[in-house]
């Protein structure tokens, strides 16, 4: 990342931690779960990759990524996970 980039997040204080409460999620995937029998089983990723995906689109200023002279905002939503086989 280019350092006055670096400088403007580091002052800008964009690198936050957050603890979040996850009972009603977990009370929510376990009910779909036992609804769906064996069709499929949800995960916490799973609902964690689909609410950052809303967030994109409901504001897209932050759908955006640092180039060596400028931010690109994209139109689009894309997210990409990688698993271990």
């Amino acid at each position: 990342m280019h350092a006055r980039v670096k400088e403007e997040v580091n002052k800008k204080g964009l690198n936050r931690a957050h603890i979040i409460i996850l009972d009603a999620l977990l009370k929510l995937r376990k009910e779909i779960n036992e609804r769906a029998g064996d069709a499929y089983k949800l995960s916490v990723n799973d609902f964690v990759i689909k609410a950052s995906a809303a967030a994109l689109r409901k504001m897209p200023q932050v759908n955006a990524s640092w180039t060596e002279d400028a931010i690109h905002q994209y139109n689009r939503v894309d997210i990409s996970v990688a698993v271990a086989t």
